[in-house]
């Protein structure tokens, strides 16, 4: 190893002004590898996603070391600790201009990318498999100039963690940042890379991929001060990696290739920070999704022009208004004007009880129909409708949401107003997946409602 004759840290400042790093946000901004992940790694992804109150997630956070005793032992391997330390202490500017344009790129990514220290320990594995490795980024091209054997050899445990834990056989070593990829004992999110202030951050739906993460860095010392724990709470942090699941795993979540293009533009518009137009298209998505609730349950064509919340209440006053009971009728007052008819002058207050008694029964009747009345206009919420209530609460969270987007309110929309309206569209799509595969279709539109307005009452 060079003497240290120069500051790596400032190498790394000055090596970033004239060349900005790579980071680990490297993969393309459609994760093409979603489709390839299976349904039994997607699945504790898609109880978060369905119930993250319940689930929760695990993030593991840590410091990134930049200036490890790894990363100097591999820039001595390659020559740039010579060309860095020939100008001496207090030179670094000049040390990294003197460096060519590839190898200060070399140098970033060797300090500071996650994604270059997993293509060197997988193409030592693959080499020990007597397999080729796949064609690297121009980045990483340096891989190819270290004797893996000598790396092996020196940081034994951390391989022997990487090549038994992390590594198998469809492993891609590139770390997207908010993307998910696999390693061998579940799937992971690079939340946050180690460029942006020293601090990395990984979620996880298991514990046990981010404890061999950490196992495996540590032992490599690029690592120290981490942390793993469970979030729950609050509620930004608890939604905070909500877009980045759905974006990874949408095929697994969302069984619809006609609505899958505007779930991608939504994600589009959440990447590029335009929370407006993404909330704007999830609720467009959300009321194609309605009115296809409308006609399946109702067997009539939705009407035109209506907004998602005109649609959503329109289907509850169908509902409520096909299982309404008879509406009460007022008496009519005839008999006891017959029987005042019959009164003659010399009745006696006897005669009188059978005309007072009738009136008696009106007045008392007519309350009844008053106060039923009064009560049908002052109650505003549907007394039957074919959503659970969490699906009828998560609607109407949509569209307050929807509607600040649309009108431009002065309510503050931000990733977490985003992330919420997210998590409501995906309750309400995957509760109506599911039941347009286990309703009967081929009963009457009634008793499909019955059975609806049942289960609406035990389910939340």
């Amino acid at each position: 190893m060079a003497a240290t004759t120069f500051s790596l840290m400032r190498a790394l400042t000055y090596a970033q002004g004239l060349q900005p790093p790579r980071g680990e946000g490297i993969l393309p901004r459609k994760n093409k590898s979603s489709k390839a992940f299976s349904s039994a790694q997607a699945k504790p992804l898609l109880d978060y996603l369905l119930s993250p109150y319940e689930n929760g997630y695990w993030e593991l956070k840590a410091k990134w070391k930049k200036d490890s005793d790894f990363a100097k032992l591999i820039l001595d391997k390659l020559g740039i600790s010579d060309v860095l330390a020939a100008e001496g202490l207090g030179k670094e500017m000049i040390a990294v201009k003197n460096l060519a344009e590839e190898r200060r790129d070399h140098l970033l990514s060797v300090t500071s990318r996650i994604s270059s220290v997993n293509a060197l320990f997988r193409s030592i594995v693959l080499t020990q498999m007597g397999k080729e490795s796949p064609r690297l980024a121009e980045s990483d091209e340096w891989v190819k100039e270290i004797d893996g054997g000598l790396i092996q050899e020196k940081y034994e445990d951390a391989y022997k963690i990487f090549s038994t834990k992390i590594f198998y056989d469809s492993y891609l070593h590139s770390v997207g940042e908010k993307k998910i990829y696999a390693i061998q004992s579940g799937l992971v999110i690079c939340m946050e890379g180690p460029n942006s202030n020293g601090e990395i951050s990984f979620v996880s739906n298991s514990r046990e991929p981010l404890e061999n993460l950490r196992e495996f860095y540590s032992e490599l010392g690029t690592i120290f001060d981490s942390t793993l724990v469970r979030v729950f709470a609050p509620d930004e942090a608890l939604m905070k990696p909500y877009f980045s699941m759905v974006s990874g795993i949408l095929p697994h979540v969302i069984n619809d290739s006609f609505q899958n293009s505007a779930f991608l533009q939504a994600l589009d518009y959440y990447e590029n920070d335009d929370y407006q137009h993404c909330i704007s298209t999830l609720g467009l998505i959300a009321e194609d999704y309605m009115q296809r609730i409308f006609t399946s349950l109702l067997r009539e064509q939705a009407p035109g022009n209506l907004t998602l919340g005109q649609i959503f209440d329109l289907i509850n006053r169908r509902v409520d208004g096909i299982f309404a009971p008879p509406k009460p009728v007022l008496r009519p007052a005839d008999k006891v004007f017959e029987l005042i008819k019959e009164i003659s002058a010399e009745s006696g207050a006897v005669s009188l009880q059978p005309v007072l008694r009738e009136i008696v029964n009106i007045i008392q009747e007519d309350r009844v129909f008053n106060g039923k009345k009064i009560e049908e206009v002052s109650k505003i919420t549907f007394k039957r409708t074919p959503f659970p209530l969490r699906i009828n609460d998560n609607i109407n969270e949509l569209l307050k949401w929807r509607n600040a987007a649309s009108h431009k309110s002065r309510v503050p929309l931000g990733a977490h107003e985003a992330d919420r309206t997210l998590y409501c569209l995906i309750t309400i799509v995957t509760w109506w997946q599911s039941q347009t595969l286990n309703i009967d279709w081929s009963k009457s539109k009634t008793e499909i409602l019955e059975i609806l307005i049942a289960s609406s009452k035990k389910t939340n």
